[in-house]
């Protein structure tokens, strides 16, 4: 896709599935968990392809390198998803566009669902656009807030939400698409004033609401889309996915 870079979070260690081996490698029927995100990344053609690595970046990498074209952008703490987006700065500081931040462990979002939000994301003009879903147990996910016009007011992570936040069913997949110059303006006003003590990306939809601009939510239309495997249990549940989607074809 034109003007248009792809910026892929693969630096965790995935502390509920042992911690000592990087998420994204974890397996899904014999193939990693970012191999199903790639192939997605890939059928999109965007301009520039950044993964940002971390703990154990050697083996993220040295998988990596049988893909073409990938930049790798390092965060040497894990200090959150801000940060992590923030290591991109400067690779990017020549390219205009939108760029359109997944995470590693979310490996079904499907090529359709990403080009329909990259559609309506430039059709309004939007700062930064959130692709949601509506669950019917939230768990610990993130919670979109929305003001009554409908527009995204901000993202309220699990562990600082009321409990009249946590009611709400809609939630952050952890799938944002941003205007360039909007994003790397103002990531730098990104904190740590949090129950993680962590920067939070999510914390931009605040700050761009604050600065004036337009932020929206365009919601998936299948749930498994935005499966985010954090647990040996979620590692099951996407084996069974793919297990009933090829029965499917």
């Amino acid at each position: 896709m034109k003007e248009l870079a792809v910026v892929i979070l693969a630096a965790g260690k995935g502390k509920r599935m042992g911690g000592e081996y990087p998420k994204v490698l974890f397996q899904i029927k014999g193939k990693p968990i970012i191999y199903y995100l790639l192939e997605t990344v890939y059928a999109l053609a965007p301009e520039r392809l950044i993964v940002v690595v971390g703990f154990m970046h050697d083996k993220v990498k040295q998988y990596l390198s049988r893909f073409h074209g990938i930049e790798f952008a390092y965060q040497d703490k894990l200090l959150g998803t801000g940060d992590a987006v923030l290591r991109t700065k400067e690779i990017l500081s020549e390219f205009n566009g939108d760029i359109l931040v997944l995470c590693g462990d979310v490996p079904f979002i499907r090529e359709k669902t990403i080009r329909e939000l990259v559609r309506f994301h430039r059709e309004n003009g939007a700062s930064a656009t959130v692709l949601s879903a509506v669950l019917p147990d939230a768990k610990e996910y993130g919670r979109i807030i929305k003001s009554p016009s409908g527009e995204l007011e901000r993202i309220v992570e699990f562990k600082d939400a009321t409990e009249d936040e946590r009611a709400v069913r809609e939630i952050n997949s952890g799938v944002i698409i941003f205007k360039k110059e909007d994003l790397f303006a103002h990531i730098d006003d990104v904190d740590t004033r949090n129950a993680q003590g962590e920067k939070y990306l999510t914390d931009m939809i605040g700050i761009l609401k604050a600065a004036g601009r337009r932020t929206f939510v365009y919601p998936a239309s299948e749930p498994m889309e935005v499966l985010g495997i954090n647990s040996p249990e979620q590692l099951a549940m996407a084996e069974n996915y793919l297990s009933e989607r090829s029965c499917k074809k």
